[in-house]
């Protein structure tokens, strides 16, 4: 199934501005079929430092979901008032938390 124009607008990128929204619809492409049968041999999250950026207004990916995988994994959480592209609705956050996983691991 694939979102239309206006679905890419109410339900994947709520919060941004419809011109931009319209850029997202745009550029979006299929998932490879390959996604969902690649093998992964091993889980960085199970041996690494992790965090995990909750979109608390996702209509793609359940926040309640979201949150479970972050709870599982032990990662660092930041919860943001977002759709499911926060780095377009709210960038200097996103990169803020992102500078700050990576401070922290910085040797």
């Amino acid at each position: 199934m694939a979102l239309t124009p206006e679905g890419v607008r109410k339900h994947f990128v709520q919060d941004i501005p419809a011109d931009e929204a319209d850029i997202v619809y745009a550029n979006a492409r299929p998932l490879a079929a390959r996604c969902f049968s690649d093998k992964v041999s091993e889980t960085a999250w199970r041996s690494k430092p992790s965090w995990y950026l909750v979109a608390a207004q996702d209509e793609t990916i359940p926040p309640a979901v979201q949150r479970d995988s972050a709870d599982r994994m032990g990662a660092q959480t930041l919860v943001l008032q977002s759709s499911h592209v926060p780095m377009l609705s709210q960038p200097e956050a996103v990169a803020e938390f992102i500078a700050g996983a990576a401070a922290s691991i910085d040797g």
